[in-house]
């Protein structure tokens, strides 16, 4: 099977077990969910994209934002480490490094969206944008001070 004929609930099947084993990854193993997760940003994209005629550019862009915004949030409150500044600063770090490689396939995915306008495309790019910076803006101190560690932990 080919990644352009993944159907609408292989997607979405897909999108949440990607967000489910990075979830877990984060929890039970420190410090490799936080290194992935600049790479699992733009996986949601392609994931979204493969089945392009199959949603709407503002679909797709509230799709890629309802996960993000999940692993994030598991990220922030369930990842195993200390959960101070310096760690909240590496989240943020790396959270910004997926969005900036995340935002140019985006803008390719709709460009390469026929079925839909200029004006519809815009709207969908600037509401993506707008719903990212509120959210990060909102959620930065979400789960400081918490702390998960394990003892496979300890030789990292």
């Amino acid at each position: 099977m080919h990644f352009s004929q993944l159907t609408r609930r292989k997607v979405i099947y897909s999108a949440v077990a990607l967000a489910l084993a990075h979830s877990l990854i984060g929890h039970f193993f420190a410090p490799f969910g936080l290194l992935i997760w600049p790479g699992v940003i733009p996986a949601f994209i392609l994931l979204i994209a493969s089945a392009s005629p199959c949603y709407s550019p503002l679909t797709g862009c509230l799709l890629h934002f309802g996960f993000f915004a999940f692993c994030d949030a598991v990220q922030k409150l369930y990842s195993g480490g200390n959960h101070d500044g310096q760690g909240q600063g590496w989240l943020f770090l790396t959270t910004l490094s997926g969005l900036a490689v995340a935002l140019p396939l985006i803008i390719s995915w709709l460009r390469n969206h026929r079925s839909s306008s200029l004006t519809m495309k815009l709207v969908a790019v600037i509401t993506w944008a707008l719903l990212m910076t509120l959210y990060l803006k909102a959620t930065f101190h979400l789960g400081q001070g918490r702390s998960y560690w394990y003892d496979w932990n300890a030789f990292l």
